[in-house]
């Protein structure tokens, strides 16, 4: 993909669920806690589909349209997205804005969607949809 097609170019580490943790307070199970293993560095990538490549911008590790994303969450350092069958992926942006990319790929989403007649009403605790009405 040439950069000019991007929406967004971030560098970033991909990371993914290792194992869940249970949380407790007073010895009552609240639930559990994800804990995200860095893998592999390269670039993030938004356009008409996000992707992840590798650090040579060559070789794309990982591609979603935008219907395959189920949900997505910002921290201070990172984004989240859960991908359908998939699981959950963690992108710790190096030197960009987790809430520009928030932003960014709502409206990814929303543009997505609006082409098929739908709204996005909500995107947590996952994205849901509902037909536009004239």
């Amino acid at each position: 993909m040439e950069a000019h097609q991007n929406l967004l170019r971030s560098e970033a580490v991909l990371g993914t669920v290792s194992e869940y943790l249970p949380m407790y307070c007073g010895g009552k199970l609240l639930g559990y806690t994800e804990v995200i293993t860095e893998q592999i560095s390269g670039f993030l990538l938004l356009g008409n589909t996000l992707e992840f490549v590798d650090e040579n911008g060559k070789d794309i590790l990982h591609r979603w349209d935008f219907e395959q994303l189920n949900s997505l969450i910002i921290s201070s350092k990172a984004i989240q997205i859960y991908v359908r069958k998939e699981g959950l992926y963690q992108f710790r942006l190096i030197k960009d804005s987790p809430k520009l990319w928030e932003d960014s790929l709502k409206k990814s989403v929303e543009r997505f969607y609006l082409v098929q007649g739908l709204e996005v009403f909500t995107y947590q605790p996952v994205i849901k949809t509902r037909k536009l009405t004239a």
